[in-house]
């Protein structure tokens, strides 16, 4: 009668009623492990049940077990409304299932929520296993399951996991060890795999289980049983608690709606499907897909300690040499049982709690916004500026007006700029500078010293230049043109020593016009010879000059027989007059 009234009813007809499945007034429904009933199949069950006059129904099942597969859940809200009073709710105190008391002291603290405690319980006894490896621990997981099948029986043995791919994982290890321990063998029959792996293969003595109905009164999803034969007409299954029954090859090899097998190997099963039942010896695959509520079903199957094989997820990629996750398998597993999953009731839940908290949030920040004062800072930049502004035109209206009123001031004296508006003074780009008066031709900068701004030694010579003169640059007559563009080659190599390629024109000085170059075999200067010396009155080379062909190199220095002549003037030749070097105004 209860899968009857789970099935979903048309919408626009009224809900099945208790009496219209075999049921009259009065009717008590039973409904068994609650906490894997969805917020749907409640509704479906409590409208069939309140149609019906007269009927109850009564809620089994322990909250703390797996949630169900759908959204929300009864069995939260069956607790709640038990410990408010509102309906009778009675519990179970005493646990009869685990035999050692160690085992239930180690449930009762991951019940309630201490799973670290839980864990240490369980690895002081010798439950909690973790190898090298995550292989390493299956492939031992896989000799303890052949073990205890062996030694109680393949009924009395489960092996649990979180995903129907690792159960199929373990199957197969466990079936390779049976094989080749001589308890299955024979003829086999091919069925397709849970996703898209290889197919499977089942022979004598293997265990199945079932996922679909399969037509025979009794059998339903979750049935198990162990294969008796297989031949031409299918696999003959004698199922636990049910008699014998075959099922033809189209069945194994076939498929439900969503695409799953009928049928799939019973030495490894799925956490959900386990609940409900009891074993003697069970092993549990930890990994961190377990949560607080599957981890306590997975590890409250057994009669005998539950031994948990803990293991992580291994890394695919290289994260330039360091691992993603550096946490141990018992660590792992150990975050996954302290996770609660939300199994509360949907239909009383408020899907816009986040919303509604959002939205309030953002009201009230609008509210102290509205009743704050203007913002008044872009005027306050504003008036800065201008405050700015109106200083510094009064700076220079002072500024022109002291330099109105105040004489001219010399540079040269004071070693200050004169002020702004006084005479002497300019404006450049990088604000008030000084300009000096020009000096007279055959000045020295410096008292006591020559035009170049050395003060003249002891001997007459030419000394240090003193502190403050200035250098003065050489005529535009005697500085070489630059050529912009790319490096020149051949004939105009001569540009690395002179500066100047072969047949340039050099500008003329003030008083010789025409000036041009030097033809080949001329005279650098009158009286001389080809090689640019000058001839003394004596016959011999002027001081100083060498014999090599081109412009004589200077020699830095006075002359070594005495005080020379002033700055440019050489022994044995007359050099046009330097010209006057403007520093001021005129």
């Amino acid at each position: 009668m209860m899968a009857k009234l789970v099935q979903p009813a048309p919408l626009e007809t009224k809900p099945p009623s208790v009496r219209e499945n075999q049921g009259g007034s009065g009717t008590v429904v039973v409904l068994d492990e609650v906490s894997q009933v969805s917020t749907r199949d409640a509704a479906t069950v409590l409208e069939a049940v309140a149609a019906t006059p007269g009927a109850s129904l009564w809620c089994l099942g322990d909250p703390r077990q797996a949630p169900a597969v759908g959204a929300g859940g009864l069995a939260a809200e069956v607790t709640m409304l038990g410990a408010q009073g509102a309906i009778v709710a009675p519990a179970l105190r005493t646990n009869r299932r685990q035999r050692e008391r160690a085992d239930r002291e180690a449930l009762a603290e991951l019940r309630a929520g201490r799973a670290a405690a839980s864990q240490a319980m369980r690895a002081e006894h010798g439950w909690e296993h973790e190898e090298a490896t995550p292989l390493a621990t299956r492939q031992a997981m896989a000799e303890a399951v052949v073990a205890d099948v062996v030694a109680h029986g393949a009924m009395a043995v489960a092996v649990l996991a979180v995903s129907h791919a690792d159960c199929e994982d373990l199957a197969d290890r466990i079936r390779a060890r049976l094989v080749a321990g001589g308890h299955l063998g024979g003829p086999s029959l091919p069925d397709p795999a849970w996703g898209a792996g290889p197919d499977r293969s089942y022979a004598q003595g293997d265990r199945v289980l079932l996922h679909t109905k399969s037509g025979h009164a009794g059998l339903h999803n979750g049935s198990t049983g162990t294969v008796v034969a297989v031949d031409e007409a299918g696999l003959a299954v004698a199922f636990d608690g049910a008699r014998q029954v075959s099922l033809p090859p189209e069945f194994v090899a076939g498929r439900r709606g969503d695409a799953n097998p009928n049928l799939s190997h019973a030495w490894a099963r799925t956490v959900d499907g386990s609940q409900g039942g009891t074993w003697e010896a069970v092993h549990l695959l930890g990994s961190a897909s377990l949560n607080a509520l599957v981890g306590y079903t997975g590890q409250s199957r057994g009669m005998a300690p539950t031994h948990t094989w803990n293991t992580r997820v291994l890394a695919v990629a290289d994260h330039v040499g360091r691992a993603a996750d550096d946490r141990s398998a018992t660590e792992a597993v150990l975050a996954g049982l302290q996770r609660e999953p939300v199994t509360t009731f949907a239909a009383a839940d408020d899907p816009w709690v986040l919303d509604t908290r959002l939205r309030a949030e953002r009201a009230g920040h609008l509210a102290v916004l509205d009743a704050a004062p203007p913002d008044r800072t872009p005027e306050l930049r504003q008036a800065e500026e201008d405050a700015r502004q109106a200083a510094w035109r009064a700076d220079l209206a002072a500024g022109e007006l002291a330099a109105s009123r105040s004489p001219a001031v010399d540079v040269r004296a004071t070693g200050r700029p004169a002020p702004l508006g006084t005479p002497g003074a300019r404006r450049c780009r990088g604000g008030p500078a000084q300009r000096p008066r020009r000096r007279r031709s055959g000045e020295s900068p410096q008292p006591g010293g020559d035009r170049s701004g050395r003060r003249r030694g002891p001997r007459g010579g030419r000394g240090r230049r003193l502190p403050g003169a200035p250098r003065l640059a050489a005529p535009a007559h005697r500085r070489p043109r630059r050529r912009v563009g790319p490096p020149l080659g051949g004939r105009h190599a001569r540009r690395r020593a002179t500066g100047r390629p072969a047949g340039f024109r050099r500008r003329a000085p003030p008083g010789r016009p025409g000036l041009l170059r030097r033809p080949p075999g001329r005279p650098r200067w009158p009286g001389g010879d080809a090689g640019g010396r000058r001839r003394a009155r004596r016959g011999r080379a002027a001081p100083g000059r060498g014999r090599r062909r081109g412009r004589a190199r200077r020699r830095p220095g006075p002359h070594p027989s005495g005080p020379g002549p002033g700055a440019g003037e050489r022994r044995g030749r007359a050099l046009p007059p330097a010209p006057r070097c403007i520093l001021g105004d005129p």
